[in-house]
């Protein structure tokens, strides 16, 4: 394995990260922002400096790539990068502790939204936007994991992944990526300035617009408000971002080919047709359940409470966790609704997380097949995902992810009530950490994730990773045979 290639190519991607930091560099300086000028001049000229080395020094040293590289570039992406991040969290009095500063960059990044930072509606402009910066590179990341590494070599079995742009197949991995990039990067920005032109429009200011955009776009839920989308109190703008969540959740190969041949694509591809099924069937479920067991007895109306029950549904599914007016934490019975949506999560090649609609469908599939054999063992059912049969080995792939996805929520559950959380809380900071849906724990039970301890912060930190990952690309470098030669 050429450990020079990996280190290049993480030089990229720090030069990548200083360049991001001179817009709210820009704003700091603009507003008069000191603490935050220095924290932003501090890390593009650290972040420059280390990445510009590597860049330079190892440029020899890039070889073919194989396969090993890329399973470990985007660990120690996810990893460091977040150092380096993290650093302007750390000047102006936001806080004081590296666990914080960390923890905010790496639910940036990996997209998540959980935020340990409050008085967001008083807090500098440049940090406000760093953090929508993070999470809108981050998300752009992600798309193009999913459709060239983890699609192409089939993880989790994302083999079956449908992608409706080429990608690069015969040609090396890094060739592949800049190919993907360059065709979903206009798309991307596209729709996160259509998003921040129809919530301006809407009633927010520019700048909330703007930084409301690039967490919708990339399903982060970052917001610039302390309430959240509820601070607005605008049925309008909750309108705006329902669609905007839902484009952000979907395929964004589908969203590149959309001029080119229409929205066939999106009637064809099963993920969209489930991705509103299960909307649908949680905004009933989510609406009547908080109409009839609101513990208030002038709770919302039926109107209200469906309202509610869409936008929450639709903002759980996307990973992206907005909370909207309505009343929450929501009751038991909804309460166990938002959390199979954000287990099951966004589409394949989006920026969302959770298991993937992709992999909750042929999982479904798999169950009525196995089903269907107890009257006739003998009979032939093929599963299908889209026009491609799904073999046998592709789907013990995916019900291997599945056992590690509950385990990995498991796990983090144990370890965080080991650290003195409850039960309740514990389960939905895990669930909500591994499927990078980050504030939708709060739909179930009340949280102050500033209050955690450290501990707690440090395990979360980790769930966030493991489930950007896909868990395997990180669980596949504690094997001891790939670090052989």
């Amino acid at each position: 394995m050429s450990y020079g290639s990996v280190l290049y190519y993480f030089g990229l991607l720090m030069l990548a990260l200083a360049g991001l930091s001179v817009l709210p560099l820009v704003v700091a300086i603009t507003l008069g922002e000191t603490a935050q000028v220095e924290g932003f001049l501090g890390t593009l000229v650290i972040t420059g400096f280390v990445g510009g080395a590597g860049v330079l020094g190892l440029r020899g040293e890039v070889e073919g790539d194989t396969t090993r590289e890329w399973f470990l570039l985007p660990v120690l992406a996810w990893l460091l990068l977040p150092i380096f991040a993290a650093l302007p969290f750390s000047y102006g009095g936001l806080t004081t502790s590296i666990t914080d500063a960390y923890f905010e960059a790496v639910s940036g990044l990996t997209t998540t939204g959980t935020t340990v930072l409050s008085g967001l509606d008083t807090a500098p402009a440049s940090i406000l936007l760093w953090r929508a910066l993070l999470q809108w590179a981050g998300g752009l990341a992600t798309v193009v994991l999913a459709v060239t590494l983890f699609s192409l070599l089939g993880i989790g079995g994302m083999q079956v992944f449908i992608s409706t742009v080429p990608r690069g197949e015969s040609g090396s991995m890094f060739s592949r990526m800049k190919h993907l990039a360059a065709t979903i990067w206009p798309i991307y920005l596209g729709l996160t300035v259509a998003c921040a032109l129809a919530l301006w429009f809407g009633g927010m200011t520019l700048f909330d617009a703007i930084c409301h955009s690039m967490s919708t776009i990339s399903t982060g839920g970052f917001s610039t408000r302390d309430g959240s989308i509820g601070a607005f109190e605008s049925p309008a703008l909750e309108m705006i971002l329902i669609i905007f969540m839902a484009m952000g959740a979907l395929n964004f190969t589908l969203h590149a080919t959309m001029l080119r041949d229409g929205y066939r694509n999106y009637h064809d591809d099963p993920e969209v047709r489930y991705f509103i099924y299960v909307a649908v069937i949680g905004t009933l479920i989510l609406g009547f359940g908080l109409f009839f067991l609101a513990d208030s007895t002038m709770g919302p109306g039926l109107v209200s409470s469906m309202w509610t029950g869409l936008f929450s549904a639709v903002s759980i599914l996307s990973t992206t966790g907005f909370a909207g007016s309505g009343q929450l934490p929501f009751p038991l019975m909804p309460a166990l609704v938002v959390f199979g949506l954000m287990m099951i999560g966004a589409s394949s090649g989006s920026t969302g997380g959770g298991l993937k609609l992709m992999r909750f469908r042929l999982l479904i599939h798999q169950s009525k097949r196995e089903i269907a054999r107890l009257a006739h063992p003998h009979s032939v059912i093929r599963l299908r995902h889209g026009d491609r049969v799904v073999p046998d080995e592709i789907m013990a792939a995916i019900w291997a992810f599945f056992v590690l996805y509950i385990f990995c929520v498991a796990a983090a559950t144990l370890l965080l009530g080991l650290v003195g959380l409850d039960f309740e809380t514990s389960l939905a900071l895990a669930a909500a950490a591994v499927g990078n849906s980050g504030p939708t724990a709060g739909f179930i039970s009340v949280i102050d994730v500033q209050a955690l301890p450290n501990s707690a912060k440090w395990v979360l930190c980790g769930a966030m990773q493991l489930g950007r990952l896909e868990i395997l690309t990180l669980l596949t470098l504690i094997n001891p045979t790939y670090w052989r030669n």
